[in-house]
């Protein structure tokens, strides 16, 4: 004789623990069905950018690349690639061969010139003294201080004359007053007209220093 099953009888609060389970599950698949799709979109959105930034970059060379080839033929620059940073580069190259290439023709134009050396025959009262050698440009009193320097003569006093408004003479070789101006000169057998500071010497001058004082 078959019996027939009891029914199972579930408590109120076994139902409830099995549906706060199931809750539960449902809630965890849904989350996690959520991160993956978030995380897709990201990858995906973070490789179109970098393709976009390739696309920009060689775009930007493709177009300072015309300008390069425009300047080399008309020699004028264009606004749409002034700032890239290839242009800059190329710009401060130019620039800098361009300085250097200034300073080279300044060094070559600007450099100065070698000294020329002149030489002047000194005679003092009416005797031969020697040749004095000096720069180009030089005075009259240049020829005596050189030749004090060189030993041609052995003494000499020569200082500014507040009366001439140039330097005046007045000890040569051991010759003259401290106190007055005896001596004067001749250049070529003419008296200047001026004191020997003002007087430029030149190559082959002939120059005679007289004491005056009887």
């Amino acid at each position: 004789m078959l019996t027939k099953p009891k029914k199972v009888q579930l408590s109120p609060a076994v139902l409830l623990g099995i549906g706060l389970t199931v809750l539960t599950l449902i809630t965890a698949l849904s989350g996690l069905w959520h991160y993956n799709y978030e995380l897709a979109h990201q990858v995906s959105t973070a490789k179109i950018s970098s393709v976009n930034s390739r696309k920009a970059a060689g775009a930007d060379i493709a177009d300072t690349d015309r300008l390069e080839a425009a300047q080399g033929s008309s020699g004028v620059a264009h606004a749409t690639a002034a700032n890239s940073p290839h242009t800059a580069a190329s710009k401060n190259t130019t620039q800098n061969n361009a300085t250097q290439t200034s300073l080279n023709y300044g060094q070559a134009n600007n450099s100065p010139a070698p000294a020329v050396a002149i030489n002047v025959t000194l005679s003092i009262n009416g005797g031969y003294k020697g040749n004095v050698k000096l720069l180009a440009g030089s005075n009259q009193c240049d020829v005596l201080t050189q030749a004090l320097a060189t030993n041609i003569i052995s003494s000499l006093d020569m200082r500014y004359s507040s009366q001439y408004k140039t330097q005046g003479v007045y000890v040569i070789d051991g010759i003259g007053d401290a106190g007055t101006i005896w001596w004067t000169y001749k250049v070529n057998g003419s008296a200047p007209p001026y004191g020997c500071g003002v007087m430029t010497a030149h190559d082959g001058d002939s120059v005679n220093w007289q004491y005056v004082k009887n």
